[in-house]
Order: structure tokens, then sequence, then C-alpha cells
């Protein structure tokens, strides 16, 4: 008896479901955004669109990320109306490289009581830049050297802006001349990266 009941609450749910879906077509999502990102870079945005047709009770949508330390900083509305909902969703990377699947989950409920369901994702893959530094020692009291920096691992070095302090002196090229002995700092900045490199001379 109690699988019998069991068979008909799921035979009809299955027929309750396929008359929603011929009433009510299924929401669709979409997810834009960049599909690299840079670890230390800062957050990126993700912009989500939702598409909907007639009118409801409730239209709900949840995110999830599956790599550790990645986490959605903030959503920003854009724009509503009768058909279409966007959003943007700024997105920190996390704490390692790899890749973060961005999923969004959308529910919208009808005056009915049709629940429909779309789900879209987005993989971003997280790399990291590393920079080298070398130098000709410096052996007389006086002396100077030139010192080269050169990034690498987000879009090659071409795409770096070296800036060497003291002296706040910039350039695309990663080389700096006539140093004399002391310690120096240069950061080594792409189109959304920074890295921090201290150097002894």
């Amino acid at each position: 008896m109690l699988m019998l009941l069991l068979f008909l609450n799921a035979a009809n749910f299955a027929n309750a479901q396929d008359t929603c879906a011929a009433k009510h077509p299924a929401p669709a999502c979409n997810l834009v955004g960049p599909l690299v990102a840079c670890l230390y870079g800062g957050a990126d945005t993700i912009t989500a669109t939702i598409d909907f047709s007639g009118r409801y009770d409730s239209l709900v949508f949840t995110y999830q990320t599956n790599t550790t330390g990645s986490d959605i900083v903030d959503t920003n509305f854009v724009s509503f109306n009768d058909s279409e909902y966007i959003q943007q969703i700024i997105l920190a990377p996390g704490t390692q490289t790899g890749s973060i699947n961005l999923q969004l989950d959308v529910y919208i409920r009808y005056p009915d009581g049709c629940l429909m369901h779309c789900e879209c994702s987005k993989s971003i893959t997280i790399i990291n830049v590393t920079a080298t530094a070398s130098f000709r020692p410096i052996l007389c009291y006086g002396d100077t050297t030139t010192l080269t920096v050169v990034g690498a691992g987000a879009g090659g070095a071409s795409s770096y802006v070296y800036t060497l302090s003291p002296g706040n002196i910039t350039n695309t090229t990663g080389i700096f001349t006539g140093l004399p002995a002391g310690v120096y700092s240069i950061d080594v900045k792409g189109t959304k990266t920074l890295l921090h490199v201290k150097q002894l001379l």
C-alpha cells in the first residue's frame, strides 16, 4: 500500500511538472564576464541576465562558487522589466590558482503554483603573477648598477608597468639603470594584477 502511494505521488508530481511546462516556458539565464582573472588582482564583475515570461509571484535566484576563498563581494541591480532581470555580481577570485565555477540557480513561481527552474554557470581561470630580478653586483664604493625585472604569468611581460621606489620611476621595460647600492621596491602591475618585489643591491 505504501509503495503504491509513493508511486502515485511521484506520478502526480511528474504530471504536474508536465502541465506547468506546457503552460509556462522555463526561465533562461546567462553569465557574462572575464574568462581569466588574477590572484590578488581585485574583484571581477560578472553580468547575470535572467529572461522569463508572464506575470509571476516570486523570482528567486542564488549563486554559488566551488573554489576555496572565492567569494561574492557584492551584487548590483542593473535593470528590470516585464521579461528580463539584469544584475552584476562582484566576485573576488579567491586564494588559489585554478578555476572558479560560478553557478546561478533561478526559480520562478507563477500565480497558479507552478515552479519553474533553470541554471547556468561560468568558469573563470585564476592565474598568478611572478617576477624575477637580476643585476650586476656592485663591487666598488660609489659604483652603480642596472636592475632588470621581468614579470610573467598574466599576459606576458609586455603587458606590465614597472614602478621602482624610492624615486617612483615607472617604465614598461623593467630595466632601471644607474642605481647606487640600496634597498629598492618594485611594483609589477598588469591590467588587473599587482606584485610587490623588494630587492637589495
